[in-house]
């Protein structure tokens, strides 16, 4: 019987309309394979305790012989776990948090930069582009955006860039308006000239918003370029600067993104090509002999070049992606605008 692939989504929760096009890109992927491929795709609502229950569901059934997914790094931290016991390889196509890939799992795969990565590339537009010479970090305390500040502090003081410091800010407590009304009035003191503001679409626009209203003017600096959000946009101030860790379907596979625009109705491209990819070398793999999890695992980690969408997709020895670069973004009041990638901006 042909082997089955899983997928771990978050198909219900704030991450939701990003799972759905996750989903028609699988099953756009399904639908180019030449030969029969099912996937059991299970929900993680975006939370850990529901992404451990359903990397567990993918490690009990021994049909299932590698996976995709989780999205998220606090939801990938958890579902790994579970995965690396059952030996069940997994390629996350977004989940980019550094300390993932050194827990040792032997099962973790990413298919996306991690946050070193994409925090130098966001220090290079601060430093370069947005021509700072201090800069500050606002979070919201997830174990992406938090660790994603203090690594983009540390570039930046790499590149001579004196620092306000990072601030976080929990969303979902009591205290969120209190906590960010001081966090402006801290930083409309200090104006430094750029402020990386990182984390769920919600808890940045709110930040964006607070800290604007209390007259902090520098620049704003964010990732997920490409999402339609707009969350640090604020009418009458400089344009913000965004970074964007997955590739941009409408620069690097047009044909991919009017593909998906004609199923999906919509395309903000957020990782969409990177599952694709993932999915058809799990395919191929599988085709190809790997239809166990120890031969899948093995095939992953040998660091062979899969020629995809995204680019050559290969693994180091920690899962970490090779070959990988970070897009950058400029929102002027019309919308983010692909300006370059961060290496051909800095070369130049």
């Amino acid at each position: 019987m042909f082997p089955q692939l899983g997928a771990v989504l978050a198909l219900t929760g704030p991450e939701a309309p990003y799972a759905r096009q996750l989903w028609h890109a699988l099953a756009l992927a399904v639908h180019d394979v030449p030969w029969p491929l099912a996937f059991r795709i299970e929900d993680d609502h975006a939370t850990p305790a529901r992404a451990r229950e359903a990397a567990a569901r993918l490690a009990d059934n021994p049909r299932v012989v590698a996976a995709i997914g989780p999205m998220n790094s606090w939801t990938c931290e958890e579902a790994a776990a579970v995965f690396a016991e059952a030996g069940l390889p997994h390629i996350t196509p977004s989940a980019s948090n550094v300390a993932l890939a050194r827990r040792g799992w032997p099962t973790f795969f990413r298919a996306c930069p991690n946050d070193t990565v994409q925090a130098r590339a966001l220090a290079d537009v601060a430093a370069r582009l947005a021509g700072a010479t201090s800069v500050a970090a606002v979070d919201d305390l997830s174990n992406f955006a938090a660790p994603l500040g203090a690594e983009f502090l540390a570039s930046c003081q790499t590149l001579g860039l004196a620092s306000y410091g990072q601030h976080g800010v929990d969303h979902g407590s009591p205290g969120t308006t209190l906590a960010l009304e001081a966090l402006g009035r801290t930083l409309a003191e200090f104006q430094p000239d750029v402020v990386l503001i990182a984390g769920l679409e919600d808890a940045c626009r709110a930040s964006a918003l607070t800290l604007r209203a209390h007259g902090v003017r520098g620049t704003f600096v964010g990732t997920d370029g490409i999402k339609p959000t707009r969350a640090l946009w604020v009418d009458g101030h400089p344009a913000v600067w965004l970074t964007n860790s997955g590739t941009d379907a409408a620069e690097r596979a047009p044909a991919f993104h009017d593909r998906m625009l004609a199923r999906a109705g919509t395309h903000a491209s957020i990782y969409t090509v990177e599952t694709y990819d993932a999915a058809l070398l799990l395919a191929t793999l599988v085709a190809e002999g790997a239809d166990t999890r120890e031969a899948m695992a093995a095939a992953l980690g040998s660091g062979r070049r899969f020629d995809g969408l995204s680019g050559n997709l290969a693994f180091d020895a920690r899962g970490e992606r090779l070959f990988a670069d970070i897009g950058v973004y400029r929102d002027e009041g019309l919308g983010p605008r692909f300006v370059g990638t961060a290496a051909s901006l800095v070369a130049a």
